[in-house]
């Protein structure tokens, strides 16, 4: 079960009726992928029914579009199972200095509507050299729009990040934690004012790029306190509801993927005790 009807509310037209690559982050309501099945150790490559599975879940829970993270072996299949479900594509690629990789994921340019290039590593796996030159070549191959993936205070402190992609998609991670080192905890308050705090400040700042904006945001049902299926459906329908009001303060229009699908159990003990990032459920 799941507060997934709420999400219908990102299948909107773009107002000005332009841009391509506007029409298509507005119109689909968007889920961050990763296969059920998938763990980066024990089991890279999940199977093409799995895969094929999960879609189904996701596009009967209501969602339009998905969104993945990596290119890598087995992954690099689930843009052609997605389209045979009627779902739009951004595909993902983890490294952007791994010219396989790229490869792989321009191969299957045909169902895939976008791409994004790296996720979190930037300034510890990557640079921005390397994030210009694989954009560059996969615009070049694939035909598609790209940009990059990376936490937003990258995007408020690095004016070259702000310049790359033909959109700017940050990853706004709440911490879930009123202090460093508490254990994480859901307060609805607060943390609806952290995203709003954070998409006020680079939508400010990007207003006069005119670029659309894409917002990733994670808000677990498990795994902090007091976190609940309840609790996730009275963050996401809020924070959705505002978008399309004056008084949010957003000076430009912005759209959202929401993280994710299913839970990533794996996770668990690879990030701060609590967990929450592998309670992320939306399409089940």
């Amino acid at each position: 079960m799941c507060c997934i009807f709420v999400f219908i509310a990102l299948a909107r037209t773009s107002p000005d009726g332009g841009a391509a690559l506007a029409r298509l982050l507005h119109k689909h309501s968007w889920i961050g992928y990763d296969p059920i099945a998938f763990d980066p150790v024990r089991s890279p490559n999940p199977s093409r029914e799995s895969i094929g599975q999960d879609l189904r879940r996701i596009r009967n829970a209501g969602f339009t579009g998905i969104v993945t993270y990596s290119s890598q072996g087995g992954l690099s299949l689930i843009p052609p199972l997605a389209s045979q479900e009627d779902l739009a594509v951004i595909m993902g690629v983890w490294d952007p200095t791994d010219t396989e990789e790229c490869e792989r994921a321009a191969l299957q340019s045909r169902h895939v509507a976008a791409y994004h290039i790296g996720h979190n590593g930037f300034t510890r796996d990557y640079f921005i050299n390397d994030l210009q030159n694989a954009i560059a070549i996969l615009k070049r191959k694939s035909g598609r729009p790209v940009t990059t993936m990376e936490p937003v205070r990258f995007y408020e402190d690095d004016p070259k990040l702000v310049e790359l992609g033909d959109w700017l998609f940050p990853d706004i991670a709440l911490s879930l934690q009123d202090m460093p080192g508490n254990y994480p905890d859901v307060n609805l308050t607060r943390d609806l004012a952290k995203f709003s705090s954070s998409a006020r400040a680079l939508a400010t700042s990007t207003r006069a790029k005119g670029r659309p904006v894409m917002f990733k945001i994670t808000y677990p049902w498990s795994g902090a306190k007091g976190a609940t299926l309840e609790t996730q459906e009275r963050f996401f329908a809020p924070l959705l509801a505002s978008l399309d009001k004056p008084e949010f303060g957003l000076p430009v229009r912005v759209s959202i993927m929401a993280h994710g699908a299913f839970d990533s159990l794996w996770k668990k003990g690879y990030y701060h005790p609590g967990s929450y990032k592998s309670h992320t459920v939306l399409a089940a």
